[in-house]
């Protein structure tokens, strides 16, 4: 029986170590216990570029990398350039590790061999304990370089065919392997749901799910999506290691996938310990009438043991009707609650006045007199310059 681990969305970042190290402690004290054949990462270890300092999240990361590699060979796609800059996985190369690390910046497939627990091309698929198919975040400027005269009609057509032809070429090495086939991607796969903090780059490519059937993979191993959650029989997001946006409420996982003698998957998603971000609004009720009232339009109670953010949006005014205890109040059983308070614009009714006034000085005075505010008259004399200019 070969067993994999699936993993995805890291996101060591030093503002958030302490959530980084809990979750990781937790993972790597589990696979000690599970002893996997192998380890896959989906992309997006890194939160975002890091510096090599004391106070960052490199040496940490490092460490959590080594250990485990130190369990099992690990596989390690590139996420999204916003996250996994260009060229911060290749100090994974280099680690003095039990097992190999194998770093992948492009598309591409290679075997995995146990017992040797080696990495080699597709020339040795007869003797492979598994396939792997390896898809780091597309972009669009990578399909686009130096096509970029194109409408977008005709981009977003290159880029489908450039997608579908990628897949067509995994799924004619998976039609030949005599053991399970592995897709790992960082990808935005459709039907996926978001969690509500969560939020996607503008320039995502959306892959269909019919064109991952053309990979012909027995398990499909996703990053990107920070909701665990499976899309189809066999496609899965593992989600993020840890809740890391408000809104952000779901239980965090991480997926050890069995395969029998016919590479069926059994899935068994892990929960990992994470304290949930929860998000609300509140916000003022202009049809309360006489009463003052600030309301919720969520009205699921999530916030119990979470980091709880709440925005309260209403004009300067209308925030002096509410206390941050009265605020605290309503979310009692939350573990900890941080108020952030929205300045709506004022908006002002406009005078009957200005409505009646003839010329565009008595309308800029009268406007004056609506927010109680004296005209000079430089600017009423200006005001009647310039209706005169139009007007002639």
């Amino acid at each position: 029986m070969f067993r994999l681990v699936h993993t995805a969305d890291w996101h060591w970042e030093a503002d958030k170590i302490d959530k980084c190290h809990a979750s990781a402690d937790f993972i790597i004290k589990k696979l000690r216990e599970l002893k996997p054949d192998l380890h896959v990462i989906a992309g997006d270890y890194w939160n975002r570029r890091q510096m090599l300092t004391k106070l960052s999240a490199v040496i940490p990361a490092l460490e959590t990398m080594r250990q485990l590699a130190d369990i099992s060979p690990v596989v390690l796609i590139y996420g999204n350039e916003a996250h996994d800059a260009a060229g911060s996985y290749e100090i994974f190369r280099n680690l003095d590790t039990r097992f190999p690390i194998y770093v992948s910046e492009r598309a591409e497939t290679i075997s995995f061999h146990v017992p040797s627990h080696s990495f080699d091309s597709t020339d040795s698929i007869d003797e492979a304990t598994a396939i792997l198919h390896l898809f780091p975040y597309p972009t669009k400027q990578w399909f686009l370089a130096g096509k970029e005269n194109l409408s977008i009609d005709e981009s977003n057509q290159l880029i489908q065919d450039a997608l579908r032809n990628i897949f067509i070429g995994f799924g004619a090495i998976s039609m030949e392997a005599p053991c399970p086939v592995i897709f790992v991607g960082h990808c935005n796969v459709s039907g996926a749901v978001l969690s509500s903090g969560q939020s996607l780059l503008g320039q995502d490519i959306m892959v269909g799910k019919r064109d991952l059937d053309l990979v012909r993979a027995h398990y499909y191993a996703l990053g990107h999506i920070h909701k665990p959650q499976r899309i189809a029989p066999g496609v899965h997001y593992s989600g993020s290691i840890y809740h890391c946006n408000f809104g952000e409420v779901e239980k965090k996982s991480f997926n050890l996938v069995e395969f029998d003698q016919a590479q069926v998957p059994k899935v068994l998603p892990i929960e990992i310990p994470s304290r949930p971000l929860s998000l609300h609004d509140l916000n003022w009720d202009e049809e309360s009438g006489p009463q003052p009232m600030f309301w919720d339009p969520n009205d699921v109670v999530d916030w119990e043991g979470a980091e709880l953010r709440v925005r309260v949006n209403a004009t300067k005014e209308k925030h002096a009707l509410i206390t941050d205890a009265e605020i605290e109040s309503r979310y009692r059983l939350a573990h900890s609650i941080t108020v952030d308070r929205i300045i709506s614009p004022q908006e002002r009714i406009r005078s009957s006045e200005i409505v009646k006034a003839k010329t565009l000085p008595e309308k800029v005075f009268e406007w004056g007199s609506s927010i109680q505010k004296e005209i000079p008259a430089n600017v009423l004399t200006l005001a009647g310059d310039i209706e005169r200019s139009i007007t002639l």
